[in-house]
C-alpha cells in the first residue's frame, strides 16, 4: 500500500520535469518589396530540412520554412539564422543569391509565448528588393 503514493510521487515527477524542458519554433519569411513577383529557394545546413520554391508577390510576405524544436527553449534567435545556408532569388528576367548565413540581411523578433514549459518563438524576415535583383 505503501508503495503507491511512492509511485503516483515518481510519476507525477517525471512529468513535471519533462514538460518544464520547453521547446523553440523558428519561422523564416521573405518579404517581397521589389517590383516583380519571386520565386524563392531556401537551402538549409540541416540536411533534413527540404523546402519548397515560394513564390512571393510584390508587397507580400511569405513563411519559406519553419521547424519547432522540442529541445529545450532557447531565447537567442540569432544563434538560428545560421541555419539558413542560402537563398535563391528568381524572376522572370534575373537570378540572385543571398548568404543566409549573414545576420544583418535579416530582421529577427523573439517573443517568450509562454514560461512553463518555457516556449520562444523566434521569426526571421529578410527583406528583397529591386536593388538585391540588378
Amino acid at each position: 500500500m505503501k508503495r503507491t503514493p511512492l509511485f503516483l510521487l515518481s510519476i507525477g515527477l517525471v512529468v513535471f520535469f519533462c514538460s518544464c524542458e520547453g521547446t523553440t519554433t523558428q519561422d523564416w519569411k521573405v518579404k517581397n518589396l521589389s517590383s516583380e513577383t519571386i520565386q524563392v529557394t531556401p537551402s538549409f545546413h540541416v540536411v533534413d530540412m527540404q523546402v519548397p520554391t515560394t513564390t512571393i508577390l510584390p508587397g507580400e510576405v511569405a513563411l519559406i520554412a519553419s521547424s519547432d524544436d522540442g529541445r529545450g527553449a532557447r531565447p537567442d534567435a540569432e544563434t538560428h539564422i545560421g541555419n539558413v545556408e542560402r537563398i535563391l532569388i528568381t524572376t522572370a528576367t534575373d537570378t540572385a543569391s543571398r548568404n543566409g548565413t549573414n545576420v544583418a540581411d535579416w530582421t529577427s523578433t523573439s517573443d517568450h509565448k509562454r514560461r512553463v514549459p518555457s516556449h520562444w518563438a523566434h521569426e526571421h524576415v529578410m527583406t528583397v528588393t529591386d536593388a538585391d535583383l540588378e
